[in-house]
């Protein structure tokens, strides 16, 4: 679930752009509304609850809240909520600045940003595969552990570059792409990881968790990408201080909150 969530955002203007370039910008309304009623038909005919029934809980406004407070005093789960969240507000950083970045300060054609953003992809399915692979054997703890080092050096070291190319122009684009590459690759492993592990001690409250932690992460992608879409001067340097700085706060949000984990 945490792959097709973290994979759509970088399928969507693959996708979009040549639905664009075929059909006109109305139609992407129409694919979107008609993605929507699949979705809705497939869940509510297809999709059955998993949960026990002792485990149910009444969708009650007070006591969703209730649950929300209990899990926001576990500083465990906030740490691994966190540590994912700010990963996926590294690429929502990325998703917000690059368009401007790649096409308005760079002169990339609309097309070709289309693909080469979706090119990315390859990265994430890079650390699909390892993520599964290794699991097993090393188990989420462990790789978290080590994986949220990625996102903090490849974002300090793309914002450090993004000041120097935006008072200096001596960098250009493509020495950047590394940086993005690496940041991308790690969301696999680490969106799959801290989801996990903030929800392995709550079977009983699965839901109630991973709503939260959805709540989290979303919010704070949005966040970011506000904020980037704000600060756009014409310059790469919004986008990869986004990146940059949500990078280092999903190695810091692992560090200080998850003990042993």
């Amino acid at each position: 679930m945490r792959a097709c969530s973290s994979l759509a955002p970088m399928l969507a203007p693959l996708i979009g752009g040549q639905i664009l370039w075929f059909l006109g910008w109305r139609a992407i309304f129409w694919v979107l509304a008609g993605i929507g009623a699949v979705a809705l038909a497939a869940a509510w005919w297809r999709l059955p609850e998993t949960l026990r029934p002792e485990h149910r809980q009444p969708l009650v406004l007070s006591s969703v809240l209730r649950r929300f407070g209990e899990l926001f005093r576990h500083r465990a789960f906030m740490g691994y909520a966190l540590t994912g969240a700010f990963q996926f507000a590294a690429l929502f950083s990325f998703l917000s600045g690059a368009p401007f970045v790649f096409i308005e300060r760079y002169g990339v054609a609309p097309r070709d940003f289309g693909l080469i953003f979706g090119s990315m992809i390859v990265f994430m399915t890079v650390g699909s595969l390892l993520n599964a692979k290794f699991v097993a054997v090393f188990g989420s703890g462990r790789i978290l552990r080590h994986a949220v080092i990625v996102p903090a050096v490849a974002g300090a070291t793309a914002m450090a570059m993004g000041f120097i190319e935006a008072h200096t122009g001596a960098i250009g684009l493509w020495p950047f792409l590394l940086c993005f590459a690496l940041q991308i690759a790690s969301i696999s492993l680490i969106g799959a990881n801290s989801m996990a592990m903030a929800l392995q001690r709550y079977p009983h409250m699965a839901g109630t968790a991973s709503s939260l932690t959805g709540v989290i992460t979303f919010g704070l992608g949005a966040a970011f990408g506000a904020a980037v879409g704000q600060a756009l001067d014409g310059t790469i340097a919004p986008m990869t201080t986004g990146i940059g700085l949500a990078g280092i706060l999903c190695l810091l949000s692992h560090r200080l909150l998850v003990r042993g984990g």
